[in-house]
């Protein structure tokens, strides 16, 4: 976490990302006994991540369980089921959440989450940032949740991206202004291929607080399939604040990527 949070002070980043998932993979379940999807306990967090000498000024956002497939210790590839539908579970979602923060003995500033399946609705999810929201409130103060599309879950496509901030300003239009989208490029562009510029061009801007920029994880280019071109023009017509995640799987092109980020964004 330290080396993270130093890289991005060395690059000019504002925050970190670190991860609030549930138990993700083989080696987790090994080492805690529990199996994927299981939540962790207190000394399982505690054995997952490092707070001996962090820095005061760490700023991170909290990435909660995605539900990529991974490979149980039984070698079956297993996907952790995110139930928003499911009050006891959102419940314990928000408790792992405070015992994170509490544990690093910071909160983060953005929770990232992440839609699930068709037995979740838009309701469901809202129920969630509104709870988390709520909870923190309680224990350290004001927090944003953003929503990330994935490819195969129920808020892929930009329709749908649009769909669910249409729910949330004709239903809760007073929490709005802390809730919203990290827009993952790549996902939308595998998602809706040829119709990549409609369905991203109906995507409201004032949902937009954050992107994933990469290139199936590797540092983008101006080469790629996607249009980059087309989509920092749209970031840089944004008012508001937002964050770009240089999503990216290699330590030594991190730079690279948020160089062509910054090329992309001073045109």
């Amino acid at each position: 976490m330290i080396e993270r949070w130093e890289l991005a002070k060395e690059t000019g980043c504002d925050y970190v990302e670190l991860p609030g998932h549930l138990i993700y993979n083989k080696s987790e379940e090994i080492e805690t006994d529990l199996k994927i999807g299981c939540f962790p306990r207190k000394k399982d967090i505690e054995n997952f991540y490092t707070t001996s000498d962090l820095p005061d000024d760490l700023r991170y956002v909290l990435h909660t369980d995605p539900s990529i497939g991974k490979y149980n210790r039984y070698g079956l590839r297993k996907y952790t089921e995110i139930k928003w539908f499911n009050s006891e579970w959102r419940k314990r979602y928000c408790h792992l959440i405070i015992e994170i923060a509490d544990y690093l003995g910071r909160a983060p500033s953005i929770i990232e989450i992440h839609p699930g399946d068709t037995q979740n609705l838009f309701e469901d999810v809202v129920s969630f940032c509104i709870e988390v929201r709520e909870t923190f409130s309680e224990n350290y103060g004001d927090v944003s949740v953003l929503l990330e599309n994935r490819t195969e879950q129920f808020i892929a496509t930009g329709r749908e991206l649009r769909d669910y901030w249409q729910y949330i300003t004709d239903s809760h239009r007073d929490i709005r202004e802390k809730l919203g989208l990290v827009l993952d490029i790549q996902q939308l562009f595998t998602k809706t291929k040829t119709r990549f510029k409609e369905e991203f061009s109906i995507i409201p801007d004032e949902s937009l607080k954050g992107f994933h920029i990469h290139h199936k994880h590797r540092w983008p280019s101006i080469r790629d399939p996607i249009p980059w071109s087309l989509v920092f023009s749209r970031i840089r017509e944004l008012n508001q604040k937002i964050i770009i995640n240089p999503e990216i799987h290699q330590k030594k092109r991190v730079q690279q990527s948020i160089d062509f980020c910054n090329r992309m964004l001073n045109l």
